[in-house]
C-alpha cells in the first residue's frame, strides 16, 4: 500500500511537471496575443531610437501583432529601465537600451532605483556605435593637437555638451589624458547636445557617430576624433584617441534588449531568434552601418556574459576618468 501511494505521487509529480511544460510551450507559442511595449529610456531622434523602430517594425511583421516604442528619457536612462524593471515579467513590456543604463550606472549613480544584474533578463546584444569628439566648425581648430592647445591657453573657458553616459566617460578621461579643464554639459540626447554646439552655445562634445554624420557632412560640426581603439570606415581620415593621446582606450557603447527578470526562458528564445533574423538581413546591416552602427548579435547566454566584463570594463573607465557616483 505505501509503495503504490509513493508511486502515485511520483506520478502526479511528473504530470505537474508536464503540464507545466506543455503550459509554457503553449504560451511561447500563442506569444504575442496583444500588443507589445519597447521602453527606449532615451529621447526620440538618437540613433537608439532609430534602432529601437526598425527592430519593431521586424517584430511586428514577423509575430503580426503591434510592437509599441515608446519613449521614456530622463536621470540617465534610469527612469525607463526602472519602469521596465518592475512590469510584470510576461513578454509585454521590453527594454531596448545601452551600456547608460547597465554597465555603467553604478559608477554614476548613488541610488539606482533598479538592480541592473538581477531585474533583467537578457534578451540579445543587437548593435554597437563608436563615439566622437567634435567642435563647433567656427573655431579656429582644424585638429585633436590644435584643440589641446587651444583648451590649455583658455582653461575652464571650453565646454563639452554629452547626451550619455559615454560621451560623460569620454569627456573626463580627454581632461585627465590631456591634462585640459573642459567644462562638462550634459543633456538628455545626443541630438539635444548637438544642437547646443551648432548654434554655439557650447563649443564642443562627445557625441555618437551617428548623430554626428549629417553634421559633419554639413560642415556644421569638425571631428576631431575618433573615442576607439580603430578609426571609422565613414570617417577614415580622423584619427582616434588611442593613436596618440590615450593609448589602450577604447569607448565602444552597445545597444541590447531587456525583458523583466522571471520572464518565460520560452519568450526570451523566441524573441531572441527573432532578432538574430533581423541582425542579419542584408538591408538592415546596410542601413544601420551608413549611421555608423555595427550589427553585433549575442543570444541570451552569450549577451549574460558580455555584460560581466563590460560592467567591469566601464567601471574601470569612470574610475580612471575621476567620475564618482553622485
Amino acid at each position: 500500500m505505501k509503495r503504490n501511494h509513493i508511486y502515485h505521487l511520483v506520478l502526479i509529480t511528473f504530470a505537474i511537471i508536464f503540464l507545466s511544460i506543455v503550459q509554457k510551450d503553449a504560451v511561447a507559442q500563442s506569444y504575442p496575443t496583444e500588443p507589445v511595449t519597447i521602453i527606449l529610456p532615451f529621447g526620440a531622434g538618437s540613433v537608439t531610437d532609430l534602432v529601437t523602430r526598425l527592430l519593431a517594425e521586424h517584430l511586428r511583421n514577423h509575430f503580426n501583432q503591434q510592437f509599441i516604442v515608446v519613449n521614456k528619457p530622463g536621470a540617465g536612462g534610469t527612469i525607463g529601465s526602472s519602469f521596465v524593471a518592475k512590469s510584470l515579467p510576461n513578454g509585454y513590456t521590453l527594454l531596448f537600451t545601452t551600456n547608460t543604463t547597465h554597465s555603467v550606472v553604478k559608477s554614476l549613480y548613488k541610488n539606482v532605483p533598479y538592480n541592473p544584474n538581477t531585474d533583467f533578463a537578457p534578451v540579445a546584444r543587437v548593435a554597437g556605435i563608436q563615439s566622437m569628439l567634435v567642435i563647433n566648425s567656427s573655431l579656429p581648430i582644424k585638429n585633436i593637437s590644435e584643440f589641446v592647445e587651444f583648451t590649455k591657453n583658455n582653461p575652464n573657458k571650453i565646454r563639452y555638451s554629452f547626451g550619455n553616459s559615454s560621451g560623460q566617460i569620454a569627456g573626463e578621461t580627454l581632461n585627465k589624458k590631456l591634462g585640459i579643464e573642459m567644462i562638462a554639459v550634459p543633456y538628455r540626447s545626443n541630438p539635444q547636445a548637438i544642437v547646443e554646439i551648432i548654434g554655439g552655445n557650447i563649443e564642443g562634445g562627445v557625441i555618437d557617430l551617428a548623430t554626428g554624420l549629417p553634421h559633419i557632412k554639413s560642415g556644421k560640426l569638425r571631428p576631431l576624433a575618433i573615442l576607439t581603439n580603430r578609426r571609422s570606415s565613414l570617417l577614415p581620415d580622423v584619427p582616434t584617441i588611442n593613436e596618440n593621446i590615450a593609448p589602450g582606450f577604447d569607448l565602444m557603447a552597445w545597444f541590447g534588449v531587456f525583458a523583466p527578470a522571471g520572464t518565460s526562458p520560452q519568450i526570451i528564445n523566441a524573441l531572441s531568434i527573432e532578432i538574430q533574423k533581423f541582425i542579419l538581413k542584408e538591408d538592415v546591416k546596410a542601413k544601420l552601418n551608413v549611421n555608423g552602427v555595427e550589427t553585433f548579435y549575442a543570444g541570451p547566454k552569450e549577451f549574460s556574459q558580455f555584460l560581466i566584463n563590460e560592467e567591469v570594463r566601464w567601471t574601470q573607465m569612470a574610475s580612471a576618468a575621476g567620475i564618482s557616483p553622485e
